[in-house]
């Protein structure tokens, strides 16, 4: 599949929907661009920091009151960054100091008022290169290298075991990741020296050497590689945690559900898309799990924070491996070569489960074809 030197194989048998991993992230941050459009979330965990109908009624554009409001937590705690006038907001006085010993420390821009001008250029130039919606965030760049820098255990062992490969031979093709073919090459080659300009020595006042290897271009060019191949989206969302407790609740209502599609659907119309308190994050278990066109495996965020679990979507026993899908719901629907390119640009390999070796001989074609030969073939059978 992919990255054949890492596999995640179960310990033990599972049932279905079983827990294969609870995991969190070595980093993680919230995007740019739902930063910007005041998606308020804690800073460390990504956790909601909006009650459930407080969310939904700015996502709508609307008042929405949201039945049984005893699901829906009174009161949320704020705990803010112990300099004043620093942005930075938590869920608790835990996310509060993890963050200040693992990244603040360096990145607090009220702490070392040099950083504020350089960091807002950064984000800017960042949001020009990448509309909505984006896939990661620079601010996941800046703190992966402040963790290092503090000499983050898990964070230099990320470092040394994910940073991996920037080409591939596939079908004999030797293939470069995207990152090295315009636009993006020429995004990289600007973002770098604002990256070096805010980790220089005069600026963070610290020992840089842990970084230094990745803020020359070659190492920063593969230290994008290593998040575009091992990242992993993050979507948390106060309004998703209560319509869950909603659907949950023994004394429901038939008419639940018409009430979430209606709120789901004037948020769609107001926002598009932009439905959660996203980000991404990198972890180090998870991202052994290889790729599959038939996942046998799922990742999800039940906890409403960063905590991300991985559970089995079917009966799974021991010694086997889990897979997941490094794609979407709409791009697994896509023909086999569809599939390919976006693995091939993107994860530098080429899939061989068993959707891709049966859709071989066909390989253009798409689920919805695929379904309605198989239909006709089952009806010819049945002639016979």
């Amino acid at each position: 599949m992919s990255r054949e030197e890492r596999r995640f194989v179960l310990e033990d048998d599972i049932i279905e929907g079983g827990v294969l991993l609870e995991e969190e992230p070595v980093v993680s941050a919230q995007f740019c661009w739902n930063k910007l459009c005041k998606y308020d979330a804690c800073d460390y965990c990504l956790r909601s920091l909006e009650r459930a109908d407080d969310m939904a009624s700015r996502l709508a554009g609307m008042k929405v009151e949201c039945p049984h409001p005893e699901l829906v937590p009174q009161s949320i705690k704020r705990v803010a960054c112990d300099h004043e006038g620093c942005a930075a907001m938590y869920c608790s006085d835990t996310c509060k100091h993890a963050a200040y010993k693992k990244y603040h420390n360096i990145l607090c821009t009220q702490a070392n008022p040099q950083l504020c001008p350089l960091v807002l250029e950064l984000e800017e130039q960042w949001r020009e290169f990448h509309p909505p919606p984006e896939t990661t965030s620079i601010t996941l760049f800046l703190r992966t290298f402040a963790q290092a820098i503090n000499e983050h255990d898990a964070t230099l062992t990320m470092l040394d075991l994910l940073c991996c490969h920037s080409e591939a031979t596939l079908d004999g093709e030797v293939v470069q990741h995207k990152l090295y073919h315009e636009p993006f090459s020429t995004h990289l080659a600007i973002l770098l020296p604002m990256i070096q300009a805010i980790f220089s020595p005069g600026i963070v006042q610290r020992n840089i050497a842990p970084i230094e290897k990745y803020l020359e271009p070659e190492g920063f060019k593969k230290l994008w590689v290593l998040f575009g191949m091992n990242s992993l989206g993050v979507g948390t969302s106060s309004f998703a945690e209560y319509a869950c407790a909603l659907r949950e609740f023994e004394e429901v209502e038939p008419q639940v559900e018409e009430f979430l599609d209606d709120v789901y659907d004037k948020i769609h119309e107001n926002v598009g898309g932009f439905m959660d308190v996203e980000g991404s994050a990198l972890y180090l278990k998870q991202s052994a799990c290889n790729h599959s066109c038939v996942p046998n495996a799922q990742c999800s965020f039940p906890k409403g924070n960063h905590t991300v679990h991985v559970t089995a979507l079917s009966p799974m026993q021991q010694g086997q491996e889990a897979f997941i899908s490094y794609l979407d719901e709409c791009t697994l629907a896509c023909s086999r070569n569809s599939r390919w390119e976006d693995l091939k640009n993107n994860y530098l390999f080429l899939c061989d489960c068993d959707k891709c070796q049966r859709q071989a001989t066909n390989p253009n074609e798409s689920d919805e074809e695929e379904d309605s030969c198989d239909e006709e073939a089952e009806e010819r059978e049945d002639e016979k």
